[in-house]
């Protein structure tokens, strides 16, 4: 079972953590792989993740960037590892350099690409957590645990620092993701809900509740206008209106639904499932346009920034990447363990994956050999 628990590999054996714990400030972890150096100054963004500045950016713009990508050819570029708990989530900051990863033991980790530095690492859940999401502007984190508890982080520098809970004592949440303009946080858990909130004012604005059985994961357009949750071992996702709140359409897949991913143009869904299947959709339902034959259990899928090609991880330690408009196997990259999170940058030349071993591995499409 994916949200069962993967102990460590090594002898460490799991983080202890007080009962008192969250009465606590955040407790900063060490490692032999730790560097303590900070990046840089404040980034300038207020408190609330929205920009000090009156102008407003365009966050859902694809970079302009003239790339040479070549998604049959890759390259591993960087390894990140600190201990051997297994990785759960992974999410790239927007300069696709540095990357925040939530793990088995309940830390979450900011990590440098570039230098392979590991600049900060929190204990943020008891126990598991299951998702981190950065806010488009990256000033404000969020987290999902076994623990039942949603929590806000605000990010200085490299450095992780407590903001709110919003939820304690819930159902355990699987997905956790911040609206394009970084407003609204959604977040679904095993008991079907999905839960919305205004993250300036920490207001609960809706609960949704529609589906029978557990949310596995979330994806939004461009726009924040829609929304795609994916609905476990009902075999579907379901697609909202995040204005009204309203359904609008029904996605049947052939088995468990893991993992859902929207393109940056808002014109395709991928879903990916426990049958091995990953499928892609148009808005209007129906059948899939296209489905790909993993031949194992998908538990992450994620769009390049041109929607050219999706990239599907999970049982399989190989990560395989697909082309949206052929159809075709690309590339099957070697992991070497089953993998949790694949997600691409946000430029679309590299893909990060979190696998169970404890490793977040960076691979390259711009410079494969």
């Amino acid at each position: 079972d994916k949200h069962e628990p993967h102990p460590p590999q090594s002898d460490a054996g799991p983080l202890k953590v007080r009962a008192d714990f969250f009465a606590r400030p955040a407790r900063k972890l060490t490692s032999a792989f730790a560097c303590l150096r900070t990046s840089g100054e404040d980034s300038g963004i207020g408190r609330n993740g929205e920009p000090e500045s009156k102008a407003e950016e365009d966050l859902s713009a694809a970079p302009t960037e003239s790339l040479r990508v070549d998604y049959r050819r890759f390259k591993l570029v960087a390894t990140l590892k600190a201990g051997d708990v297994c990785v759960r989530s992974v999410a790239w900051f927007r300069d696709d350099n540095r990357l925040a990863a939530s793990r088995e033991d309940g830390s979450l980790q900011l990590w440098n690409g570039e230098s392979r530095e590991l600049k900060d690492a929190i204990v943020a859940h008891p126990d598991c957590a299951y998702a981190i999401a950065l806010s488009p502007h990256a000033a404000i984190a969020a987290s999902a645990g076994r623990d039942g508890s949603v929590r806000l982080w605000s990010v200085k520098g490299d450095k992780f620092a407590p903001e709110t809970a919003l939820l304690v004592n819930g159902p355990r949440t699987f997905s956790v993701l911040f609206s394009p303009d970084g407003r609204d946080l959604f977040a679904g858990s095993e008991n079907g809900e999905i839960r919305q909130w205004e993250v300036k004012t920490r207001k609960l604005l809706r609960v949704l509740r529609v589906h029978k059985r557990s949310v596995e994961s979330l994806a939004l357009t461009s726009d924040g206008r829609r929304l795609v949750s994916a609905g476990g071992s009902e075999n579907i996702a379901i697609c909202w209106n995040t204005h009204s709140g309203e359904k609008t359409g029904v996605l049947k897949h052939g088995g468990v639904v893991q993992c859902v991913a929207i393109s940056r143009d808002n014109d395709r869904i991928a879903i990916g499932g426990l049958d091995g299947i990953a499928a892609k959709w148009s808005w209007d339902g129906g059948q899939p346009t296209m489905s790909w034959a993993n031949g194992t259990g998908i538990w992450g899928v994620s769009f390049s920034a041109d929607g050219s090609v999706i990239a599907t991880g999970g049982l399989d330690p190989v990560v395989k990447v697909w082309s949206t408009t052929s159809g075709e196997l690309l590339a099957a990259i070697p992991v070497n363990a089953r993998v949790y999170s694949v997600v691409f940058s946000r430029k679309g030349d590299c893909l990060a994956t979190g696998d169970e071993a404890g490793n977040i591995k960076i691979w390259d499409f711009s410079r494969g050999e």
